[in-house]
């Protein structure tokens, strides 16, 4: 099998200096204008893919092929023949069955034969009467020249004829421009397990001149293939049918290639898409994927919602009972038609579900053709289901398996307050029944709170009981947050991530920074013993992350964005000579006196549960008065490592109290960052601290890996001498180190 791949080949020599081709009388092919046009490479879809024996594939492009023997007629075109390769080695008979290839009037199925041979007249006589010279290396026995009795360009239908049929006598190539054509299947040495007949043995040399990639069994290709088609969750910039034209692609590059796609449903299970497809390449897939469960992705638009679009949904109304992955969205002015003819449906394969309405909407789904329930009551399997945008009332889902599950609102209502209403709280108190084995629920504005006179009787209601349940994710105002925590029970192992926003309507006073702190400590389980503690203080959030042993960790954030306090004269007045230091040194605005009472709150609600913190960390951004923490860092008396974002926040001021007592009197350990601006002078605050405090044992310098990487092999030296520089006024008991911030690896 000779396979030539010449790219760009209009002139070959000028492409390639050391590439020179002859006819078969022995005439310069460069300077034979009849026969120069037919060199012109062919493409398909911007690439060069020269096949063996290769058929034209689907509308979505052709192939062009190298074909040793004479063309076949007219009517004989639409046949796959493969010859034999490594599946002859690899692939029984049995395992290469009946494939579907696209034919006039449909689907034409034809049966792949990977056993099939050649004619021996036009490949193997051709490679065993090859003229063989050593190169002057010495590097190979068979050399880089090669006489071929034939070679002759196939003309695909669909590509213009420029001139007859190249016929190629002898093809040379010169050493140093070998590597640009290696694609070329000229064997340059006899690998191992060939017999000593290699030149003559019809086996070896099929096994010779195959390119390496085909050495890889048909299990790795087929994997290889999963990753390169398959489509990231979280990158929805790629078109959905990506992934179809890449297997496409892949199966158009050899023959083996081609076998093993066919031969594997599972990846045409991964790529069916309704959007801009075709009926009659839909249908090709489905059938390629046989029985495997299907991955759907379809955005449910204006021209899906044509009566032209109907034999585009019906391929997939056929194959739904076996769909497993479903996402679904519909375009914004569009009613969702198909999508209710889905949800109506049974889906026993289904385990992922996940609809999204565009726009200002909040869509309550409680409407189906065929039945009361959705999915007609029939997803056993169904595990993970998101909604965004819309709702489904407990009492309408009847799916057992159901462990993941979210409910989201990204519209703003800011901007539209007369839109669809969110689901009300009622249903919460149905989940500790319908989704008993639940184990990871997320809320995202999603729920509206409820009305004084409603929230009463609700308190008279026995809680929700979720015991099953591992990560809890609610993102909502203060006052739902306060109704949900109050009817929902969760377990002590549960994590919790708490993200209290704040809206530009709320009208809020300096004193309601007591109720929201009593809110946020409401879900810190009482019962789980805390190790860690993270602080991080920005412009517009503030988080507090508390990591217990095992899963029962902690996120309470405080968006702040919008936050508007009104402060009334008198309490602004109290709070300003309250504040640990006055607007001579910070202006001090109502937003920071607000903060500092939200901490103060915090810290007073929480302080059983920080004595057995052993590790803080603190991040303040800039120009953020760090004296809102006083007093949290001071319910933090059993802290003995501190880790800071930068050397600002060593200032004595922030880890002392306004007395001058020490605030974290059992500190022993301290961790820095260190990259290539850090001089001496940064150091004051934290020499200052140093000596005031007195029991520090280490100091530990956190090091860039970009900055190590940029030093090369004498990082470790380097870093040390630096190390030593900016710590040369540190007392003498304190013991240095450095490691790196990647991976934290000391050294």
């Amino acid at each position: 099998m000779i396979l030539v791949h010449l790219p760009y080949l209009q002139s070959p020599s000028k492409c390639l200096p050391g590439l020179q081709l002859y006819n078969l009388d022995g005439t310069d092919m460069e300077n034979d204008t009849d026969n120069r046009a037919a060199s012109v490479p062919r493409y398909v879809h911007g690439s060069i893919l020269t096949t063996i024996n290769e058929e034209p594939e689907e509308e979505s492009g052709r192939l062009t092929t190298i074909n040793e023997e004479p063309e076949e007629p007219e009517e004989e075109r639409g046949r796959v023949e493969l010859g034999p390769s490594l599946l002859d080695y690899v692939l029984s008979p049995s395992q290469v069955g009946t494939e579907e290839v696209p034919g006039a009037g449909g689907i034409e199925t034809t049966n792949v034969n990977p056993t099939s041979m050649p004619p021996a007249a036009s490949i193997v006589e051709g490679l065993s009467n090859a003229r063989v010279e050593g190169s002057e290396s010495g590097l190979s026995p068979l050399g880089r020249k090669m006489e071929a009795s034939s070679l002759a360009i196939d003309e695909e239908a669909g590509f213009p004829t420029s001139g007859p049929k190249m016929e190629v006598s002898s093809l040379t190539v010169d050493e140093e421009h070998w590597p640009a054509i290696g694609s070329i299947d000229i064997f340059t040495k006899v690998p191992e397990g060939c017999c000593l007949n290699h030149t003559t043995c019809r086996k070896c040399l099929w096994r010779l001149s195959r390119a390496p990639v085909t050495t890889a069994p048909p299990e790795i290709l087929s994997r290889i293939f999963f990753f390169t088609i398959i489509r990231p969750a979280a990158n929805r910039q790629i078109p959905h049918k990506s992934g179809a034209f890449d297997l496409l692609h892949i199966s158009h590059v050899c023959s083996l290639f081609r076998a093993v796609t066919f031969n594997t449903p599972t990846l045409w299970a991964l790529v069916p898409f309704l959007n801009d497809a075709r009926p009659r390449f839909l249908a090709l897939i489905m059938a390629r994927s046989k029985c495997v469960p299907l991955t759907v992705s379809v955005v449910e638009d204006e021209a899906l919602s044509t009566i032209s679009a109907r034999s585009i949904w019906t391929h997939l109304y056929l194959s739904f009972d076996r769909v497993a992955s479903l996402r679904i969205e519909i375009a914004e002015g569009c009613g969702g038609f198909n999508l209710m003819m889905m949800l109506s449906m049974p889906a026993p394969w289904l385990e992922e579900c996940t609809i999204i309405f565009h726009g200002q909407r909040n869509v309550c789904i409680d409407s189906f053709y065929r039945g009361y329930l959705a999915f007609d009551g029939r997803a056993p399997q169904l595990h993970t289901l998101h909604l965004v945008n819309c709702y489904i009332h407990p009492r309408l889902c009847d799916f057992p398996s159901l462990i993941t599950t979210s409910f989201s609102y990204v519209g703003d209502r800011n901007v539209d307050p007369n839109s669809d209403p969110l689901m009300t709280i009622l249903p919460i108190f149905e989940w500790g029944h319908d989704f008993f084995y639940l184990q990871h629920l997320t809320i995202a504005n999603a729920i509206q709170p409820a009305q004084p006179r409603d929230l009463r009787t609700l308190m008279d209601l026995p809680p929700a009981q979720l015991p099953h349940l591992q990560s809890f994710v609610i993102t909502a105002s203060p006052e739902l947050c306060d109704h949900v925590i109050s009817i929902l029970r969760l377990p002590p192992t549960c994590s919790r991530i708490v993200n209290l926003v704040f809206s530009q309507l709320d009208r809020l006073r300096i004193y309601h920074a007591r109720r929201v702190a009593g809110v946020a400590c409401a879900f810190v389980s009482p019962d789980v013993y805390y190790v860690s503690c993270a602080i991080d203080i920005g412009d517009h959030r503030s988080s507090l992350c508390l990591r217990g042993t095992g899963r029962a960790n902690v996120v309470i954030t405080f968006d702040t964005p919008e936050l508007k306090v009104h402060p009334s004269a008198l309490a602004h007045l109290i709070d300003i000579f309250t504040f640990p230091v006055m607007a001579a040194i910070h202006k001090v605005t109502s937003s920071d006196l607000f903060r500092h009472r939200l901490w103060q709150s915090l810290a007073c609600n929480l302080r059983p549960l920080l004595k057995s913190v052993r590790t803080l960390g603190v991040s303040l951004e800039a120009y953020q008065p760090p004296q809102i923490l006083f007093d949290f860092f001071r319910a933090l008396a059993g802290v003995e490592t501190i880790t800071t974002s930068h050397f600002s926040l060593w200032n004595y001021l922030c880890f002392a109290t306004p007395s001058g007592d020490i605030t974290f009197p059992n500190l022993r350990s301290i961790e820095v960052p260190l990259d290539d601006i850090t001089v001496v002078a940064t150091m004051d605050s934290l020499v200052t601290f140093l000596e005031r405090h007195g029991d520090i044992q280490s100091v530990t310098f956190r090091v860039s890996s970009r900055w190590l990487g940029r030093m090369g092999f004498a990082a470790s030296e380097e870093i040390r001498c630096v190390v030593a520089t900016i710590a040369e006024n540190f007392p003498a008991s304190v013991a240095l180190r450095w490691v790196k911030e990647e991976d934290s690896a000391q050294h």
